[in-house]
This record gives C-alpha cells, sequence and structure tokens, in this order.
C-alpha cells in the first residue's frame, strides 16, 4: 500500500493536468513577450469563428450592438492571458460610441469604426512585423511602459505604440494605439450658464448628413440650417436665417471643445449687435450631458418674458452708438471669434502702382508673391477679381488681372499636386512599391478633396498585382485598378481621411456623412 498511494497521486495529477486549460501567457516575464505572444494567438483568432464572433445586430433600421456577444467576445480576447481588464474596458466603451454613429448611417454602408481591425489597426497585415519585431520600452511608472515595435511591413518601415501594465508578475497590453478618430458629432443640446443670457441651442443631424439647428432665448426662437466649415484648423457655425439685432446680418460662432462660443457685441470700430436680449460680450453655450438633452427649455424673467417680446423680424432696433460691454472679466471666459482668413486683395492705381494686401509689389513678382498668399489660405478662390483706383488704362487692368489668375491656377495645382501625393504615400506602402497614381478624377469643395485614381508604377508601367500582398484577389479577379481617396487641408497640409484600394466602390454615403464632406463631391464618382 505504501508504495501504491505515490503512484496514485501522480496519476491524479497528470488526469488534473491534462484537464485544465493552458495559460498562453503563464510564461510572460516582459513586454516584448506579451506583445508577442498576443499577436500569435490573435493572427489565430481571427480565423476561429467560434470564439472571434460577431457582436452586431441587423435586424433593425440600423446596426446595433448585441451586448451578450459582445460581451462574449471580449471574454474570448480576456482569456488570451495578454491583455487587462483596462484594455477590455476601453475596446467595449469604443464599440459602444461606434453605435452612436451607426444610428444615422445606413445599414448597407460600413460602419463607422468597423472597417478596419481593432488589434492591427488596419485592413490588412504582415503578421512577422507583430510577432518578430523588436521592442523598445520606456518606464511610465513602477508598473507600466510604453512600449513601440519597429520593423519593417510589405517592405515600408514601420512602428507601432503600446502600453502594458504589470498585473500579478505577468506584463499585460493595456492599450493598443491606433490612429482612428471619431467623426466630430455636433449633434446634442447647448445651453449657457449666464442666467442674465438664458439661452438653448439644439443641434440635430439628418440621415443625408446636413445639420439643423434651433435655437431659443428669452425673446425668441429660432430653426434652420446650420453650415459647418473648417478654416486653420477651427471649426465655424453658420445659423442660415438667424439674424443678428444689428446689423441684420446671419450669426456666426467658434465651435471648440464642446462649446459653441458667439461674439455677442463688437467695439467702437466695428459695431455690431448679435443678440440686444443678452447685455453680455461674449456668449457661451455648452454642450450638455446626453440625459438632460431631450427636454426643450422654456426661459421666463420678470423683466422680459418671450411672451411680451416681439420677435427680431418684428422688432425695432435701434441704431447704438457704442455697443454693450462686458458685465465683468470673470464671465467673459471665451476668447472673440477669430474671424476666417481674407483673401488677399489686389489693386493698380492710375499710376501703375500695385499693391498685394496693402504692400507694394510689382509685375513682376506679382504672380509669386500672390500664389504664396493664396497657398496660405485653407481654401483657394477659383478667381480673384482684382481692384482698380482711379483711372486705370485698359492694358494695365488686364495684365494685372492676367497674373492674378496665372496666379489662382498655379496654387490650384500646387495645392492638388500636394493631395495627389499624400494620397500616394499609404498606397505606395500597401503595394510595398514606388507608384504613382494617373488621375481619373480630382474634385475639391471647400477643404475637402476627392481623388480617383490608377496607381501605377514609377514611370506609368502598370502593376502586376499578383506581385504584392493582393495576390490573391487579384488572381481571383476581385481586385480593382483604382485607388478612391478622400482627404482634407487643415493645419497646411492634407490628411488622408479614408481611402479604398482595389475596389471600384467609395462609400458615398458614409464618407460625407462621418467625416462632414459635402455630399456634392462625389456626385460623379
Amino acid at each position: 500500500m505504501k508504495n501504491t498511494l505515490p503512484l496514485a497521486l501522480l496519476l491524479l495529477a497528470i488526469a488534473a493536468c491534462k484537464r485544465a486549460p493552458a495559460d498562453p501567457s503563464a510564461g510572460v516575464a516582459t513586454p516584448a513577450a506579451a506583445i508577442h505572444g498576443f499577436y500569435a494567438w490573435y493572427d489565430k483568432f481571427v480565423q476561429d469563428t467560434n470564439r472571434n464572433i460577431s457582436f452586431t445586430d441587423e435586424s433593425g433600421a440600423h446596426l446595433r450592438l448585441d451586448p451578450a456577444k459582445l460581451d462574449r467576445y471580449l471574454q474570448n480576447l480576456k482569456a488570451s492571458g495578454f491583455v487587462s481588464d483596462e484594455y477590455i474596458a476601453a475596446e467595449k466603451a469604443y464599440f459602444r460610441q461606434c453605435e452612436t454613429f451607426w444610428q444615422r448611417e445606413e445599414k448597407g454602408d460600413v460602419p463607422t469604426g468597423m472597417d478596419y481591425n481593432r488589434q492591427f489597426c488596419a485592413q490588412d497585415w504582415d503578421i512577422n512585423f507583430w510577432t518578430k519585431s523588436p521592442v523598445s520600452i520606456e518606464p511610465l511608472d513602477t508598473n507600466r511602459v510604453a512600449a513601440t515595435l519597429t520593423g519593417t511591413e510589405g517592405g515600408t518601415a514601420k512602428t507601432h505604440d503600446f502600453e502594458l501594465k504589470k498585473e500579478g508578475g505577468k506584463w499585460l497590453i493595456a492599450k493598443i494605439a491606433c490612429d482612428f478618430e471619431f467623426p466630430q458629432d455636433y449633434t446634442g443640446t447647448y445651453k449657457s450658464a449666464d442666467t442674465d443670457c438664458p439661452m438653448q441651442l439644439d443641434i440635430t443631424q439628418a440621415t443625408d448628413g446636413a445639420y439643423q439647428y434651433s435655437i431659443q432665448t428669452s425673446k425668441q426662437k429660432r430653426a434652420g440650417k446650420l453650415e459647418v466649415s473648417q478654416s486653420e484648423g477651427s471649426t465655424y457655425f453658420l445659423f442660415k436665417g438667424l439674424l443678428g439685432a444689428s446689423p441684420k446680418a446671419e450669426v456666426e460662432a467658434l465651435f471648440e471643445d464642446g462649446t459653441v462660443r458667439i461674439q455677442n457685441s463688437g467695439n467702437a470700430s466695428n459695431q455690431y449687435l448679435r443678440f440686444e436680449e443678452c447685455d453680455t460680450k461674449y456668449i457661451a453655450l455648452a454642450k450638455q450631458p446626453a440625459a438632460t438633452s431631450a427636454a426643450p427649455a422654456t426661459y421666463a424673467n420678470a423683466s422680459r418674458t418671450a411672451a411680451a417680446a416681439p420677435s427680431v423680424e418684428k422688432a425695432e432696433t435701434t441704431e447704438k452708438s457704442e455697443l454693450k460691454t462686458a458685465k465683468s472679466a470673470a464671465k467673459t471666459t471665451a476668447a472673440e471669434v477669430p474671424p476666417p482668413p481674407s483673401l488677399p486683395t489686389v489693386t493698380v492705381s492710375r499710376s501703375g502702382d500695385i499693391t498685394l494686401a496693402g504692400k507694394k509689389t510689382t509685375l513682376e513678382n506679382l504672380r509669386k508673391d500672390l500664389q504664396n498668399a493664396l497657398l496660405a489660405l485653407a481654401v483657394i478662390p477659383d478667381e480673384l477679381r482684382i481692384k482698380s483706383i482711379g483711372e486705370v488704362g485698359m492694358g494695365m487692368r488686364q495684365e494685372v488681372q492676367t497674373l492674378a489668375n496665372e496666379a489662382v491656377a498655379g496654387a490650384k495645382w500646387a495645392r492638388k499636386k500636394a493631395a495627389i501625393a499624400t494620397l500616394n504615400t499609404p498606397v505606395s506602402k500597401k503595394l510595398g512599391m514606388a507608384t504613382e497614381l494617373t488621375i481619373k478624377h480630382f474634385e475639391t469643395n471647400g477643404s475637402f478633396a476627392l481623388i480617383d485614381a490608377r496607381p501605377t508604377q514609377v514611370g506609368g508601367a502598370a502593376i502586376d498585382y499578383a506581385q504584392t500582398a493582393y495576390k490573391k484577389e487579384a488572381q481571383a479577379g476581385k481586385f480593382a485598378d483604382r485607388a478612391i481617396g478622400l482627404l482634407k487641408y487643415e493645419k497646411g497640409a492634407w490628411k488622408v481621411l479614408i481611402y479604398t484600394l482595389g475596389t471600384d466602390k467609395a462609400s458615398t454615403n458614409t464618407w460625407p456623412k462621418k467625416f462632414g464632406a459635402p455630399k456634392s463631391l462625389f456626385a460623379k464618382l
């Protein structure tokens, strides 16, 4: 009996080991091992339809999350042993935010946030980069580090950033950095905290992407179309049909950090008044939490009520020698709305003197100087008409106007060339070779550009897609010789918002809504 007991215990231990699931991260003692191990595991996980499940519900008018399936999907990710609870919570919050955008998208379009793989931050990948590239580490605190993969993918140098935290003696992934940014959501309710200037603004968005506003003050209620524009990195609102008290011009605002900022009055040299019911220089309307956004506000004031006050359309405004000033510096929480950059003005006088934006120039320098001035604008105009001072001869006016026209054309070409080069960069990277883009269609509208092009080798030779990462699609006849990209010009450079490669169809319904691009931009696509 003494000899059989140890043998029995050994057999029980072996059986228990066979039944216990293996922890794939049991030996993870370094951040590099955690990252490499996770992607080796995940590369197999994406092919496993039993665990990598779909967690969306398509039964309604719009795509929705299936909470139970989402939880099961995330639990399967957590079971890898390579990711932290912090990472799982962030993923859950991400998909919930995606769902808010899906409610304004057509079900057949590519849903916001779902057009790429979350773990690879891309639509395709080279697994060797993720499992074999060296990892550099930068400590953030005693149990947290920033990590960077550095290597090549598709023949192109690449880096990717992570954050990891140490729990129970193991390094776990807390964050996988992706460049994806949610489209700006302007919809919601905005309110003023100033009791002397009660105001509520409600912004909604139609299925075609157009914004509508409804604004209510102590004296008026107005509704109409809201135009959103970008200039030099700032976002501006124009309330169509909402006229200021003096002069009766449409009201403009600056949108910044979830707050709509309106400069209500000007100064002695630039007199105006937007809302005469507000005795304050600046109005700040802060976005309210969603739970409080449903009920419209009702404003009443002992000295001035909505019932007693005439509408702006009926009210008689009095010309003021000076506009009202801010009540106190403490209430002046918003900076003055910066005006959009103005077009450079070109004048020519009877004596032949030429000025550009108030500075003297010459015929020889006008084209170059004007082109540079136009390239500093977020949007280059289609034309720029010169101004004459006094009686200027027809020949002189025509010569200056011709130079101005050439400057506009030159600036537009330079901006177009830069846009093409910007889109060519990711296309070249995807195909793993130096490429050029032969343009089929190029369209601009405001700060947006749409490019439809055929990729070629440098020099114009056709690309053999069977020699690229798209070999299978090319051999199956499912890869189109086409790249379509939506770009935006901001902060002095083009940015690729989204693009497709190898498909004949772009999401012409989704892209305008997701990125705020005009639908007319896609009319010829």
